[in-house]
């Protein structure tokens, strides 16, 4: 229900103008917020009731680099590939589940013994590269790629 409709039905119910009935809930929104503002809760019986909740302050963790959370190493190759017209094979495809390679924006390239290649359009995306440790357990090689030629290959799914 928007601020309109509730005004119309007061006005309905009690026969009070609409701006008479808007000068009421305004006065009564300022103050609940100057109660609770205040450290008040605001009860009112069969509408609601408004308590000021305090919670504990927190503690700051120091963040973890993350080379020392994963053992896999990235390594980031400047040199970008040419995927227009390339057709990668279904086994290496599927070394990166489609909705993941959608998700995160990354297509695997190659495969080669502990390391796959993959191509991104942002090769700088720290969490999909934290991830994609994580999930595939290989040495990354990230290469980066167009949009254009990423979503070229993201067709190549089945």
């Amino acid at each position: 229900m928007e601020t309109y409709d509730l005004i119309m039905k007061i006005r309905a119910k009690t026969g009070l103008s609409q701006n008479d009935i808007r000068k009421s809930l305004e006065a009564l929104q300022e103050i609940i917020h100057e109660e609770i503002s205040a450290g008040r809760d605001v009860e009112i019986p069969n509408f609601g009731k408004y308590t000021v909740v305090s919670y504990a302050q927190t503690q700051t963790i120091e963040p973890v680099a993350v080379d020392t959370i994963t053992e896999f190493n990235t390594n980031i190759v400047n040199e970008k590939l040419n995927l227009v017209d390339s057709i990668i094979s279904k086994k290496t495809l599927n070394r990166i589940p489609k909705h993941i390679a959608h998700h995160f924006q990354v297509i695997p390239v190659e495969e080669r013994d502990d390391v796959l290649v993959i191509a991104m359009a942002d090769p700088e995306d720290a969490e999909a590269i934290e991830f994609l440790k994580k999930k595939i357990n290989k040495n990354l090689e990230i290469r980066p790629c167009t949009q254009k030629e990423l979503n070229y290959i993201l067709k190549q799914y089945v």
